[in-house]
């Protein structure tokens, strides 16, 4: 048998322009994107880079994003190296797929472009009823958080001061997937820590100046389970979890013993019912139901690693460090999509808008992309967000973010 090599990709360049005053946006975007492979009987290596860009500044970095090696053996397959997983039966939404960090940068985007590679080992076993995976991230990884963009409307001002790093950090994954009466159905477990940093200690000297805070990274686990079926023409897809999200005990702070340890113990939960049909032309509906909600929570402040406080010490808003990045829009949520083809599939166009259920919020996006020639693709799309006015509403802090997107598109 002879080796086999492989090599495709894209080139994206593009521009975004806001419509509030038509300036241009200064966000790195990747303007080119290489999947290259090697395969030989049972063995493949497979990478997969890119390079970013800011058009604005003109500068780019390279991204190597995945770098594995692969094994498939009778009984399954067995991957080492830099990978992307993917867990979950929703689209673009998945509470159960933890094994990555997300990449800010492209929440807005869907599948693997939306997280950052790890180094990991992987192993699942296939037999005619089931199969199960197993997975461990040997290093622990963190969310790749666009801290102090001033066209990014949701980035952090500055990064914290992560004082406390994850003594264990050796994550695991288990997915254990079956097939039931034609549906889809999977049961996983992952152990590991948040992918962003919460607070864990605070210094407040006396007087009561120069206030000093430290964070670090919870030691969370998930329990999750997802599904696909058919009823008629209808595709129904459901995914949820459950997370327990603990701080760890803070063993050797050197910070004295007039320091507070912020003691958190929160059971929460993510979940998508999602409906798909599509129609005789091939234009595919789809919808999504999103929510989030905090089941048990203890939370509370200890002086000096053993003192309860009173009440009258303000505890902070709890916010999740793991699970999807669209739990920070809204509780409860609706998101409709749809695309389609024209003229044998030299236009295709999608479109989609998430409305806020609790509140007034929403997003609007809609594109439309045109190929004259094959692999070449002129594309079109606007994104609009609209908030209920109050400042701390993500909704209205991403106001300032909508903008068209104009840009070119070439598959090799």
């Amino acid at each position: 048998m002879k080796a086999q090599i492989s090599v495709s990709g894209e080139i994206n360049p593009y521009v975004m322009t806001r419509t509030t005053n038509s300036s241009q946006i200064n966000l790195p975007f990747r303007l080119l994107s290489l999947d290259m492979g090697y395969s030989f009987e049972q063995f493949d290596l497979k990478t997969n880079s890119a390079i970013e860009h800011r058009i604005k500044t003109n500068k780019s970095q390279y991204d190597l994003r995945e770098l594995y090696f692969a094994f498939y053996p009778e009984w399954g397959e067995v991957k080492l190296g830099k990978q992307i997983h993917s867990w979950g039966a929703a689209d673009a939404i998945n509470p159960t797929n933890n094994l990555n960090p997300y990449d800010y940068y492209y929440m807005f985007k869907v599948g693997a472009g939306t997280k950052v590679g790890v180094l990991s080992l992987s192993s699942t076993y296939y037999s005619d009823s089931f199969q199960i995976e197993i997975i461990v991230n040997p290093y622990f990884n963190k969310n790749r958080i666009p801290y102090d963009e001033d066209d990014f409307p949701l980035a952090p001002e500055n990064e914290p001061e992560v004082r406390y790093v994850p003594e264990d950090e050796v994550e695991v994954g288990l997915r254990l997937q079956t097939t039931f009466n034609s549906s889809d159905i999977s049961i996983s477990f992952f152990s590991g820590n948040d992918r962003a940093p919460s607070l864990f200690t605070s210094i407040i000297p006396e007087p009561y100046s120069d206030i000093s805070m430290n964070f670090g990274y919870r030691k969370t686990t998930m329990l999750g389970s997802d599904f696909v079926t058919f009823v008629g023409d209808f595709t129904v897809r459901a995914e949820g979890a459950i997370y327990n999200t603990k701080t760890p005990s803070i063993k050797d702070t050197g910070l004295g013993n007039n320091y507070f340890e912020l003691r958190e113990d929160v059971l929460y939960s993510q979940y998508v019912l999602q409906l798909e049909y599509t129609t005789q032309n091939d234009l595919m509906l789809s919808g999504q139901f999103i929510g989030n909600s905090i089941i048990t929570e203890d939370r509370k402040w200890l002086k000096s690693g053993n003192e309860i406080l009173s009440s009258s010490m303000i505890i902070p808003e709890f916010s999740p460090g793991m699970g999807t990045p669209f739990a920070m829009f809204s509780d409860k949520a609706l998101l409709i999509s749809s695309s389609g083809v024209l003229m044998d599939d030299q236009i295709d166009i999608q479109g989609s808008v998430m409305l806020n259920l609790e509140n007034s919020g929403s997003f609007l996006s809609f594109g439309v992309g045109y190929s004259p020639v094959l692999n070449w693709k002129l594309e079109m799309a606007t994104t609009q967000f609209s908030g209920n006015g109050k400042l701390q509403d993500p909704f209205t802090l991403m106001e300032e973010f909508s903008h068209v997107r104009i840009g070119l598109l070439y598959n090799f």
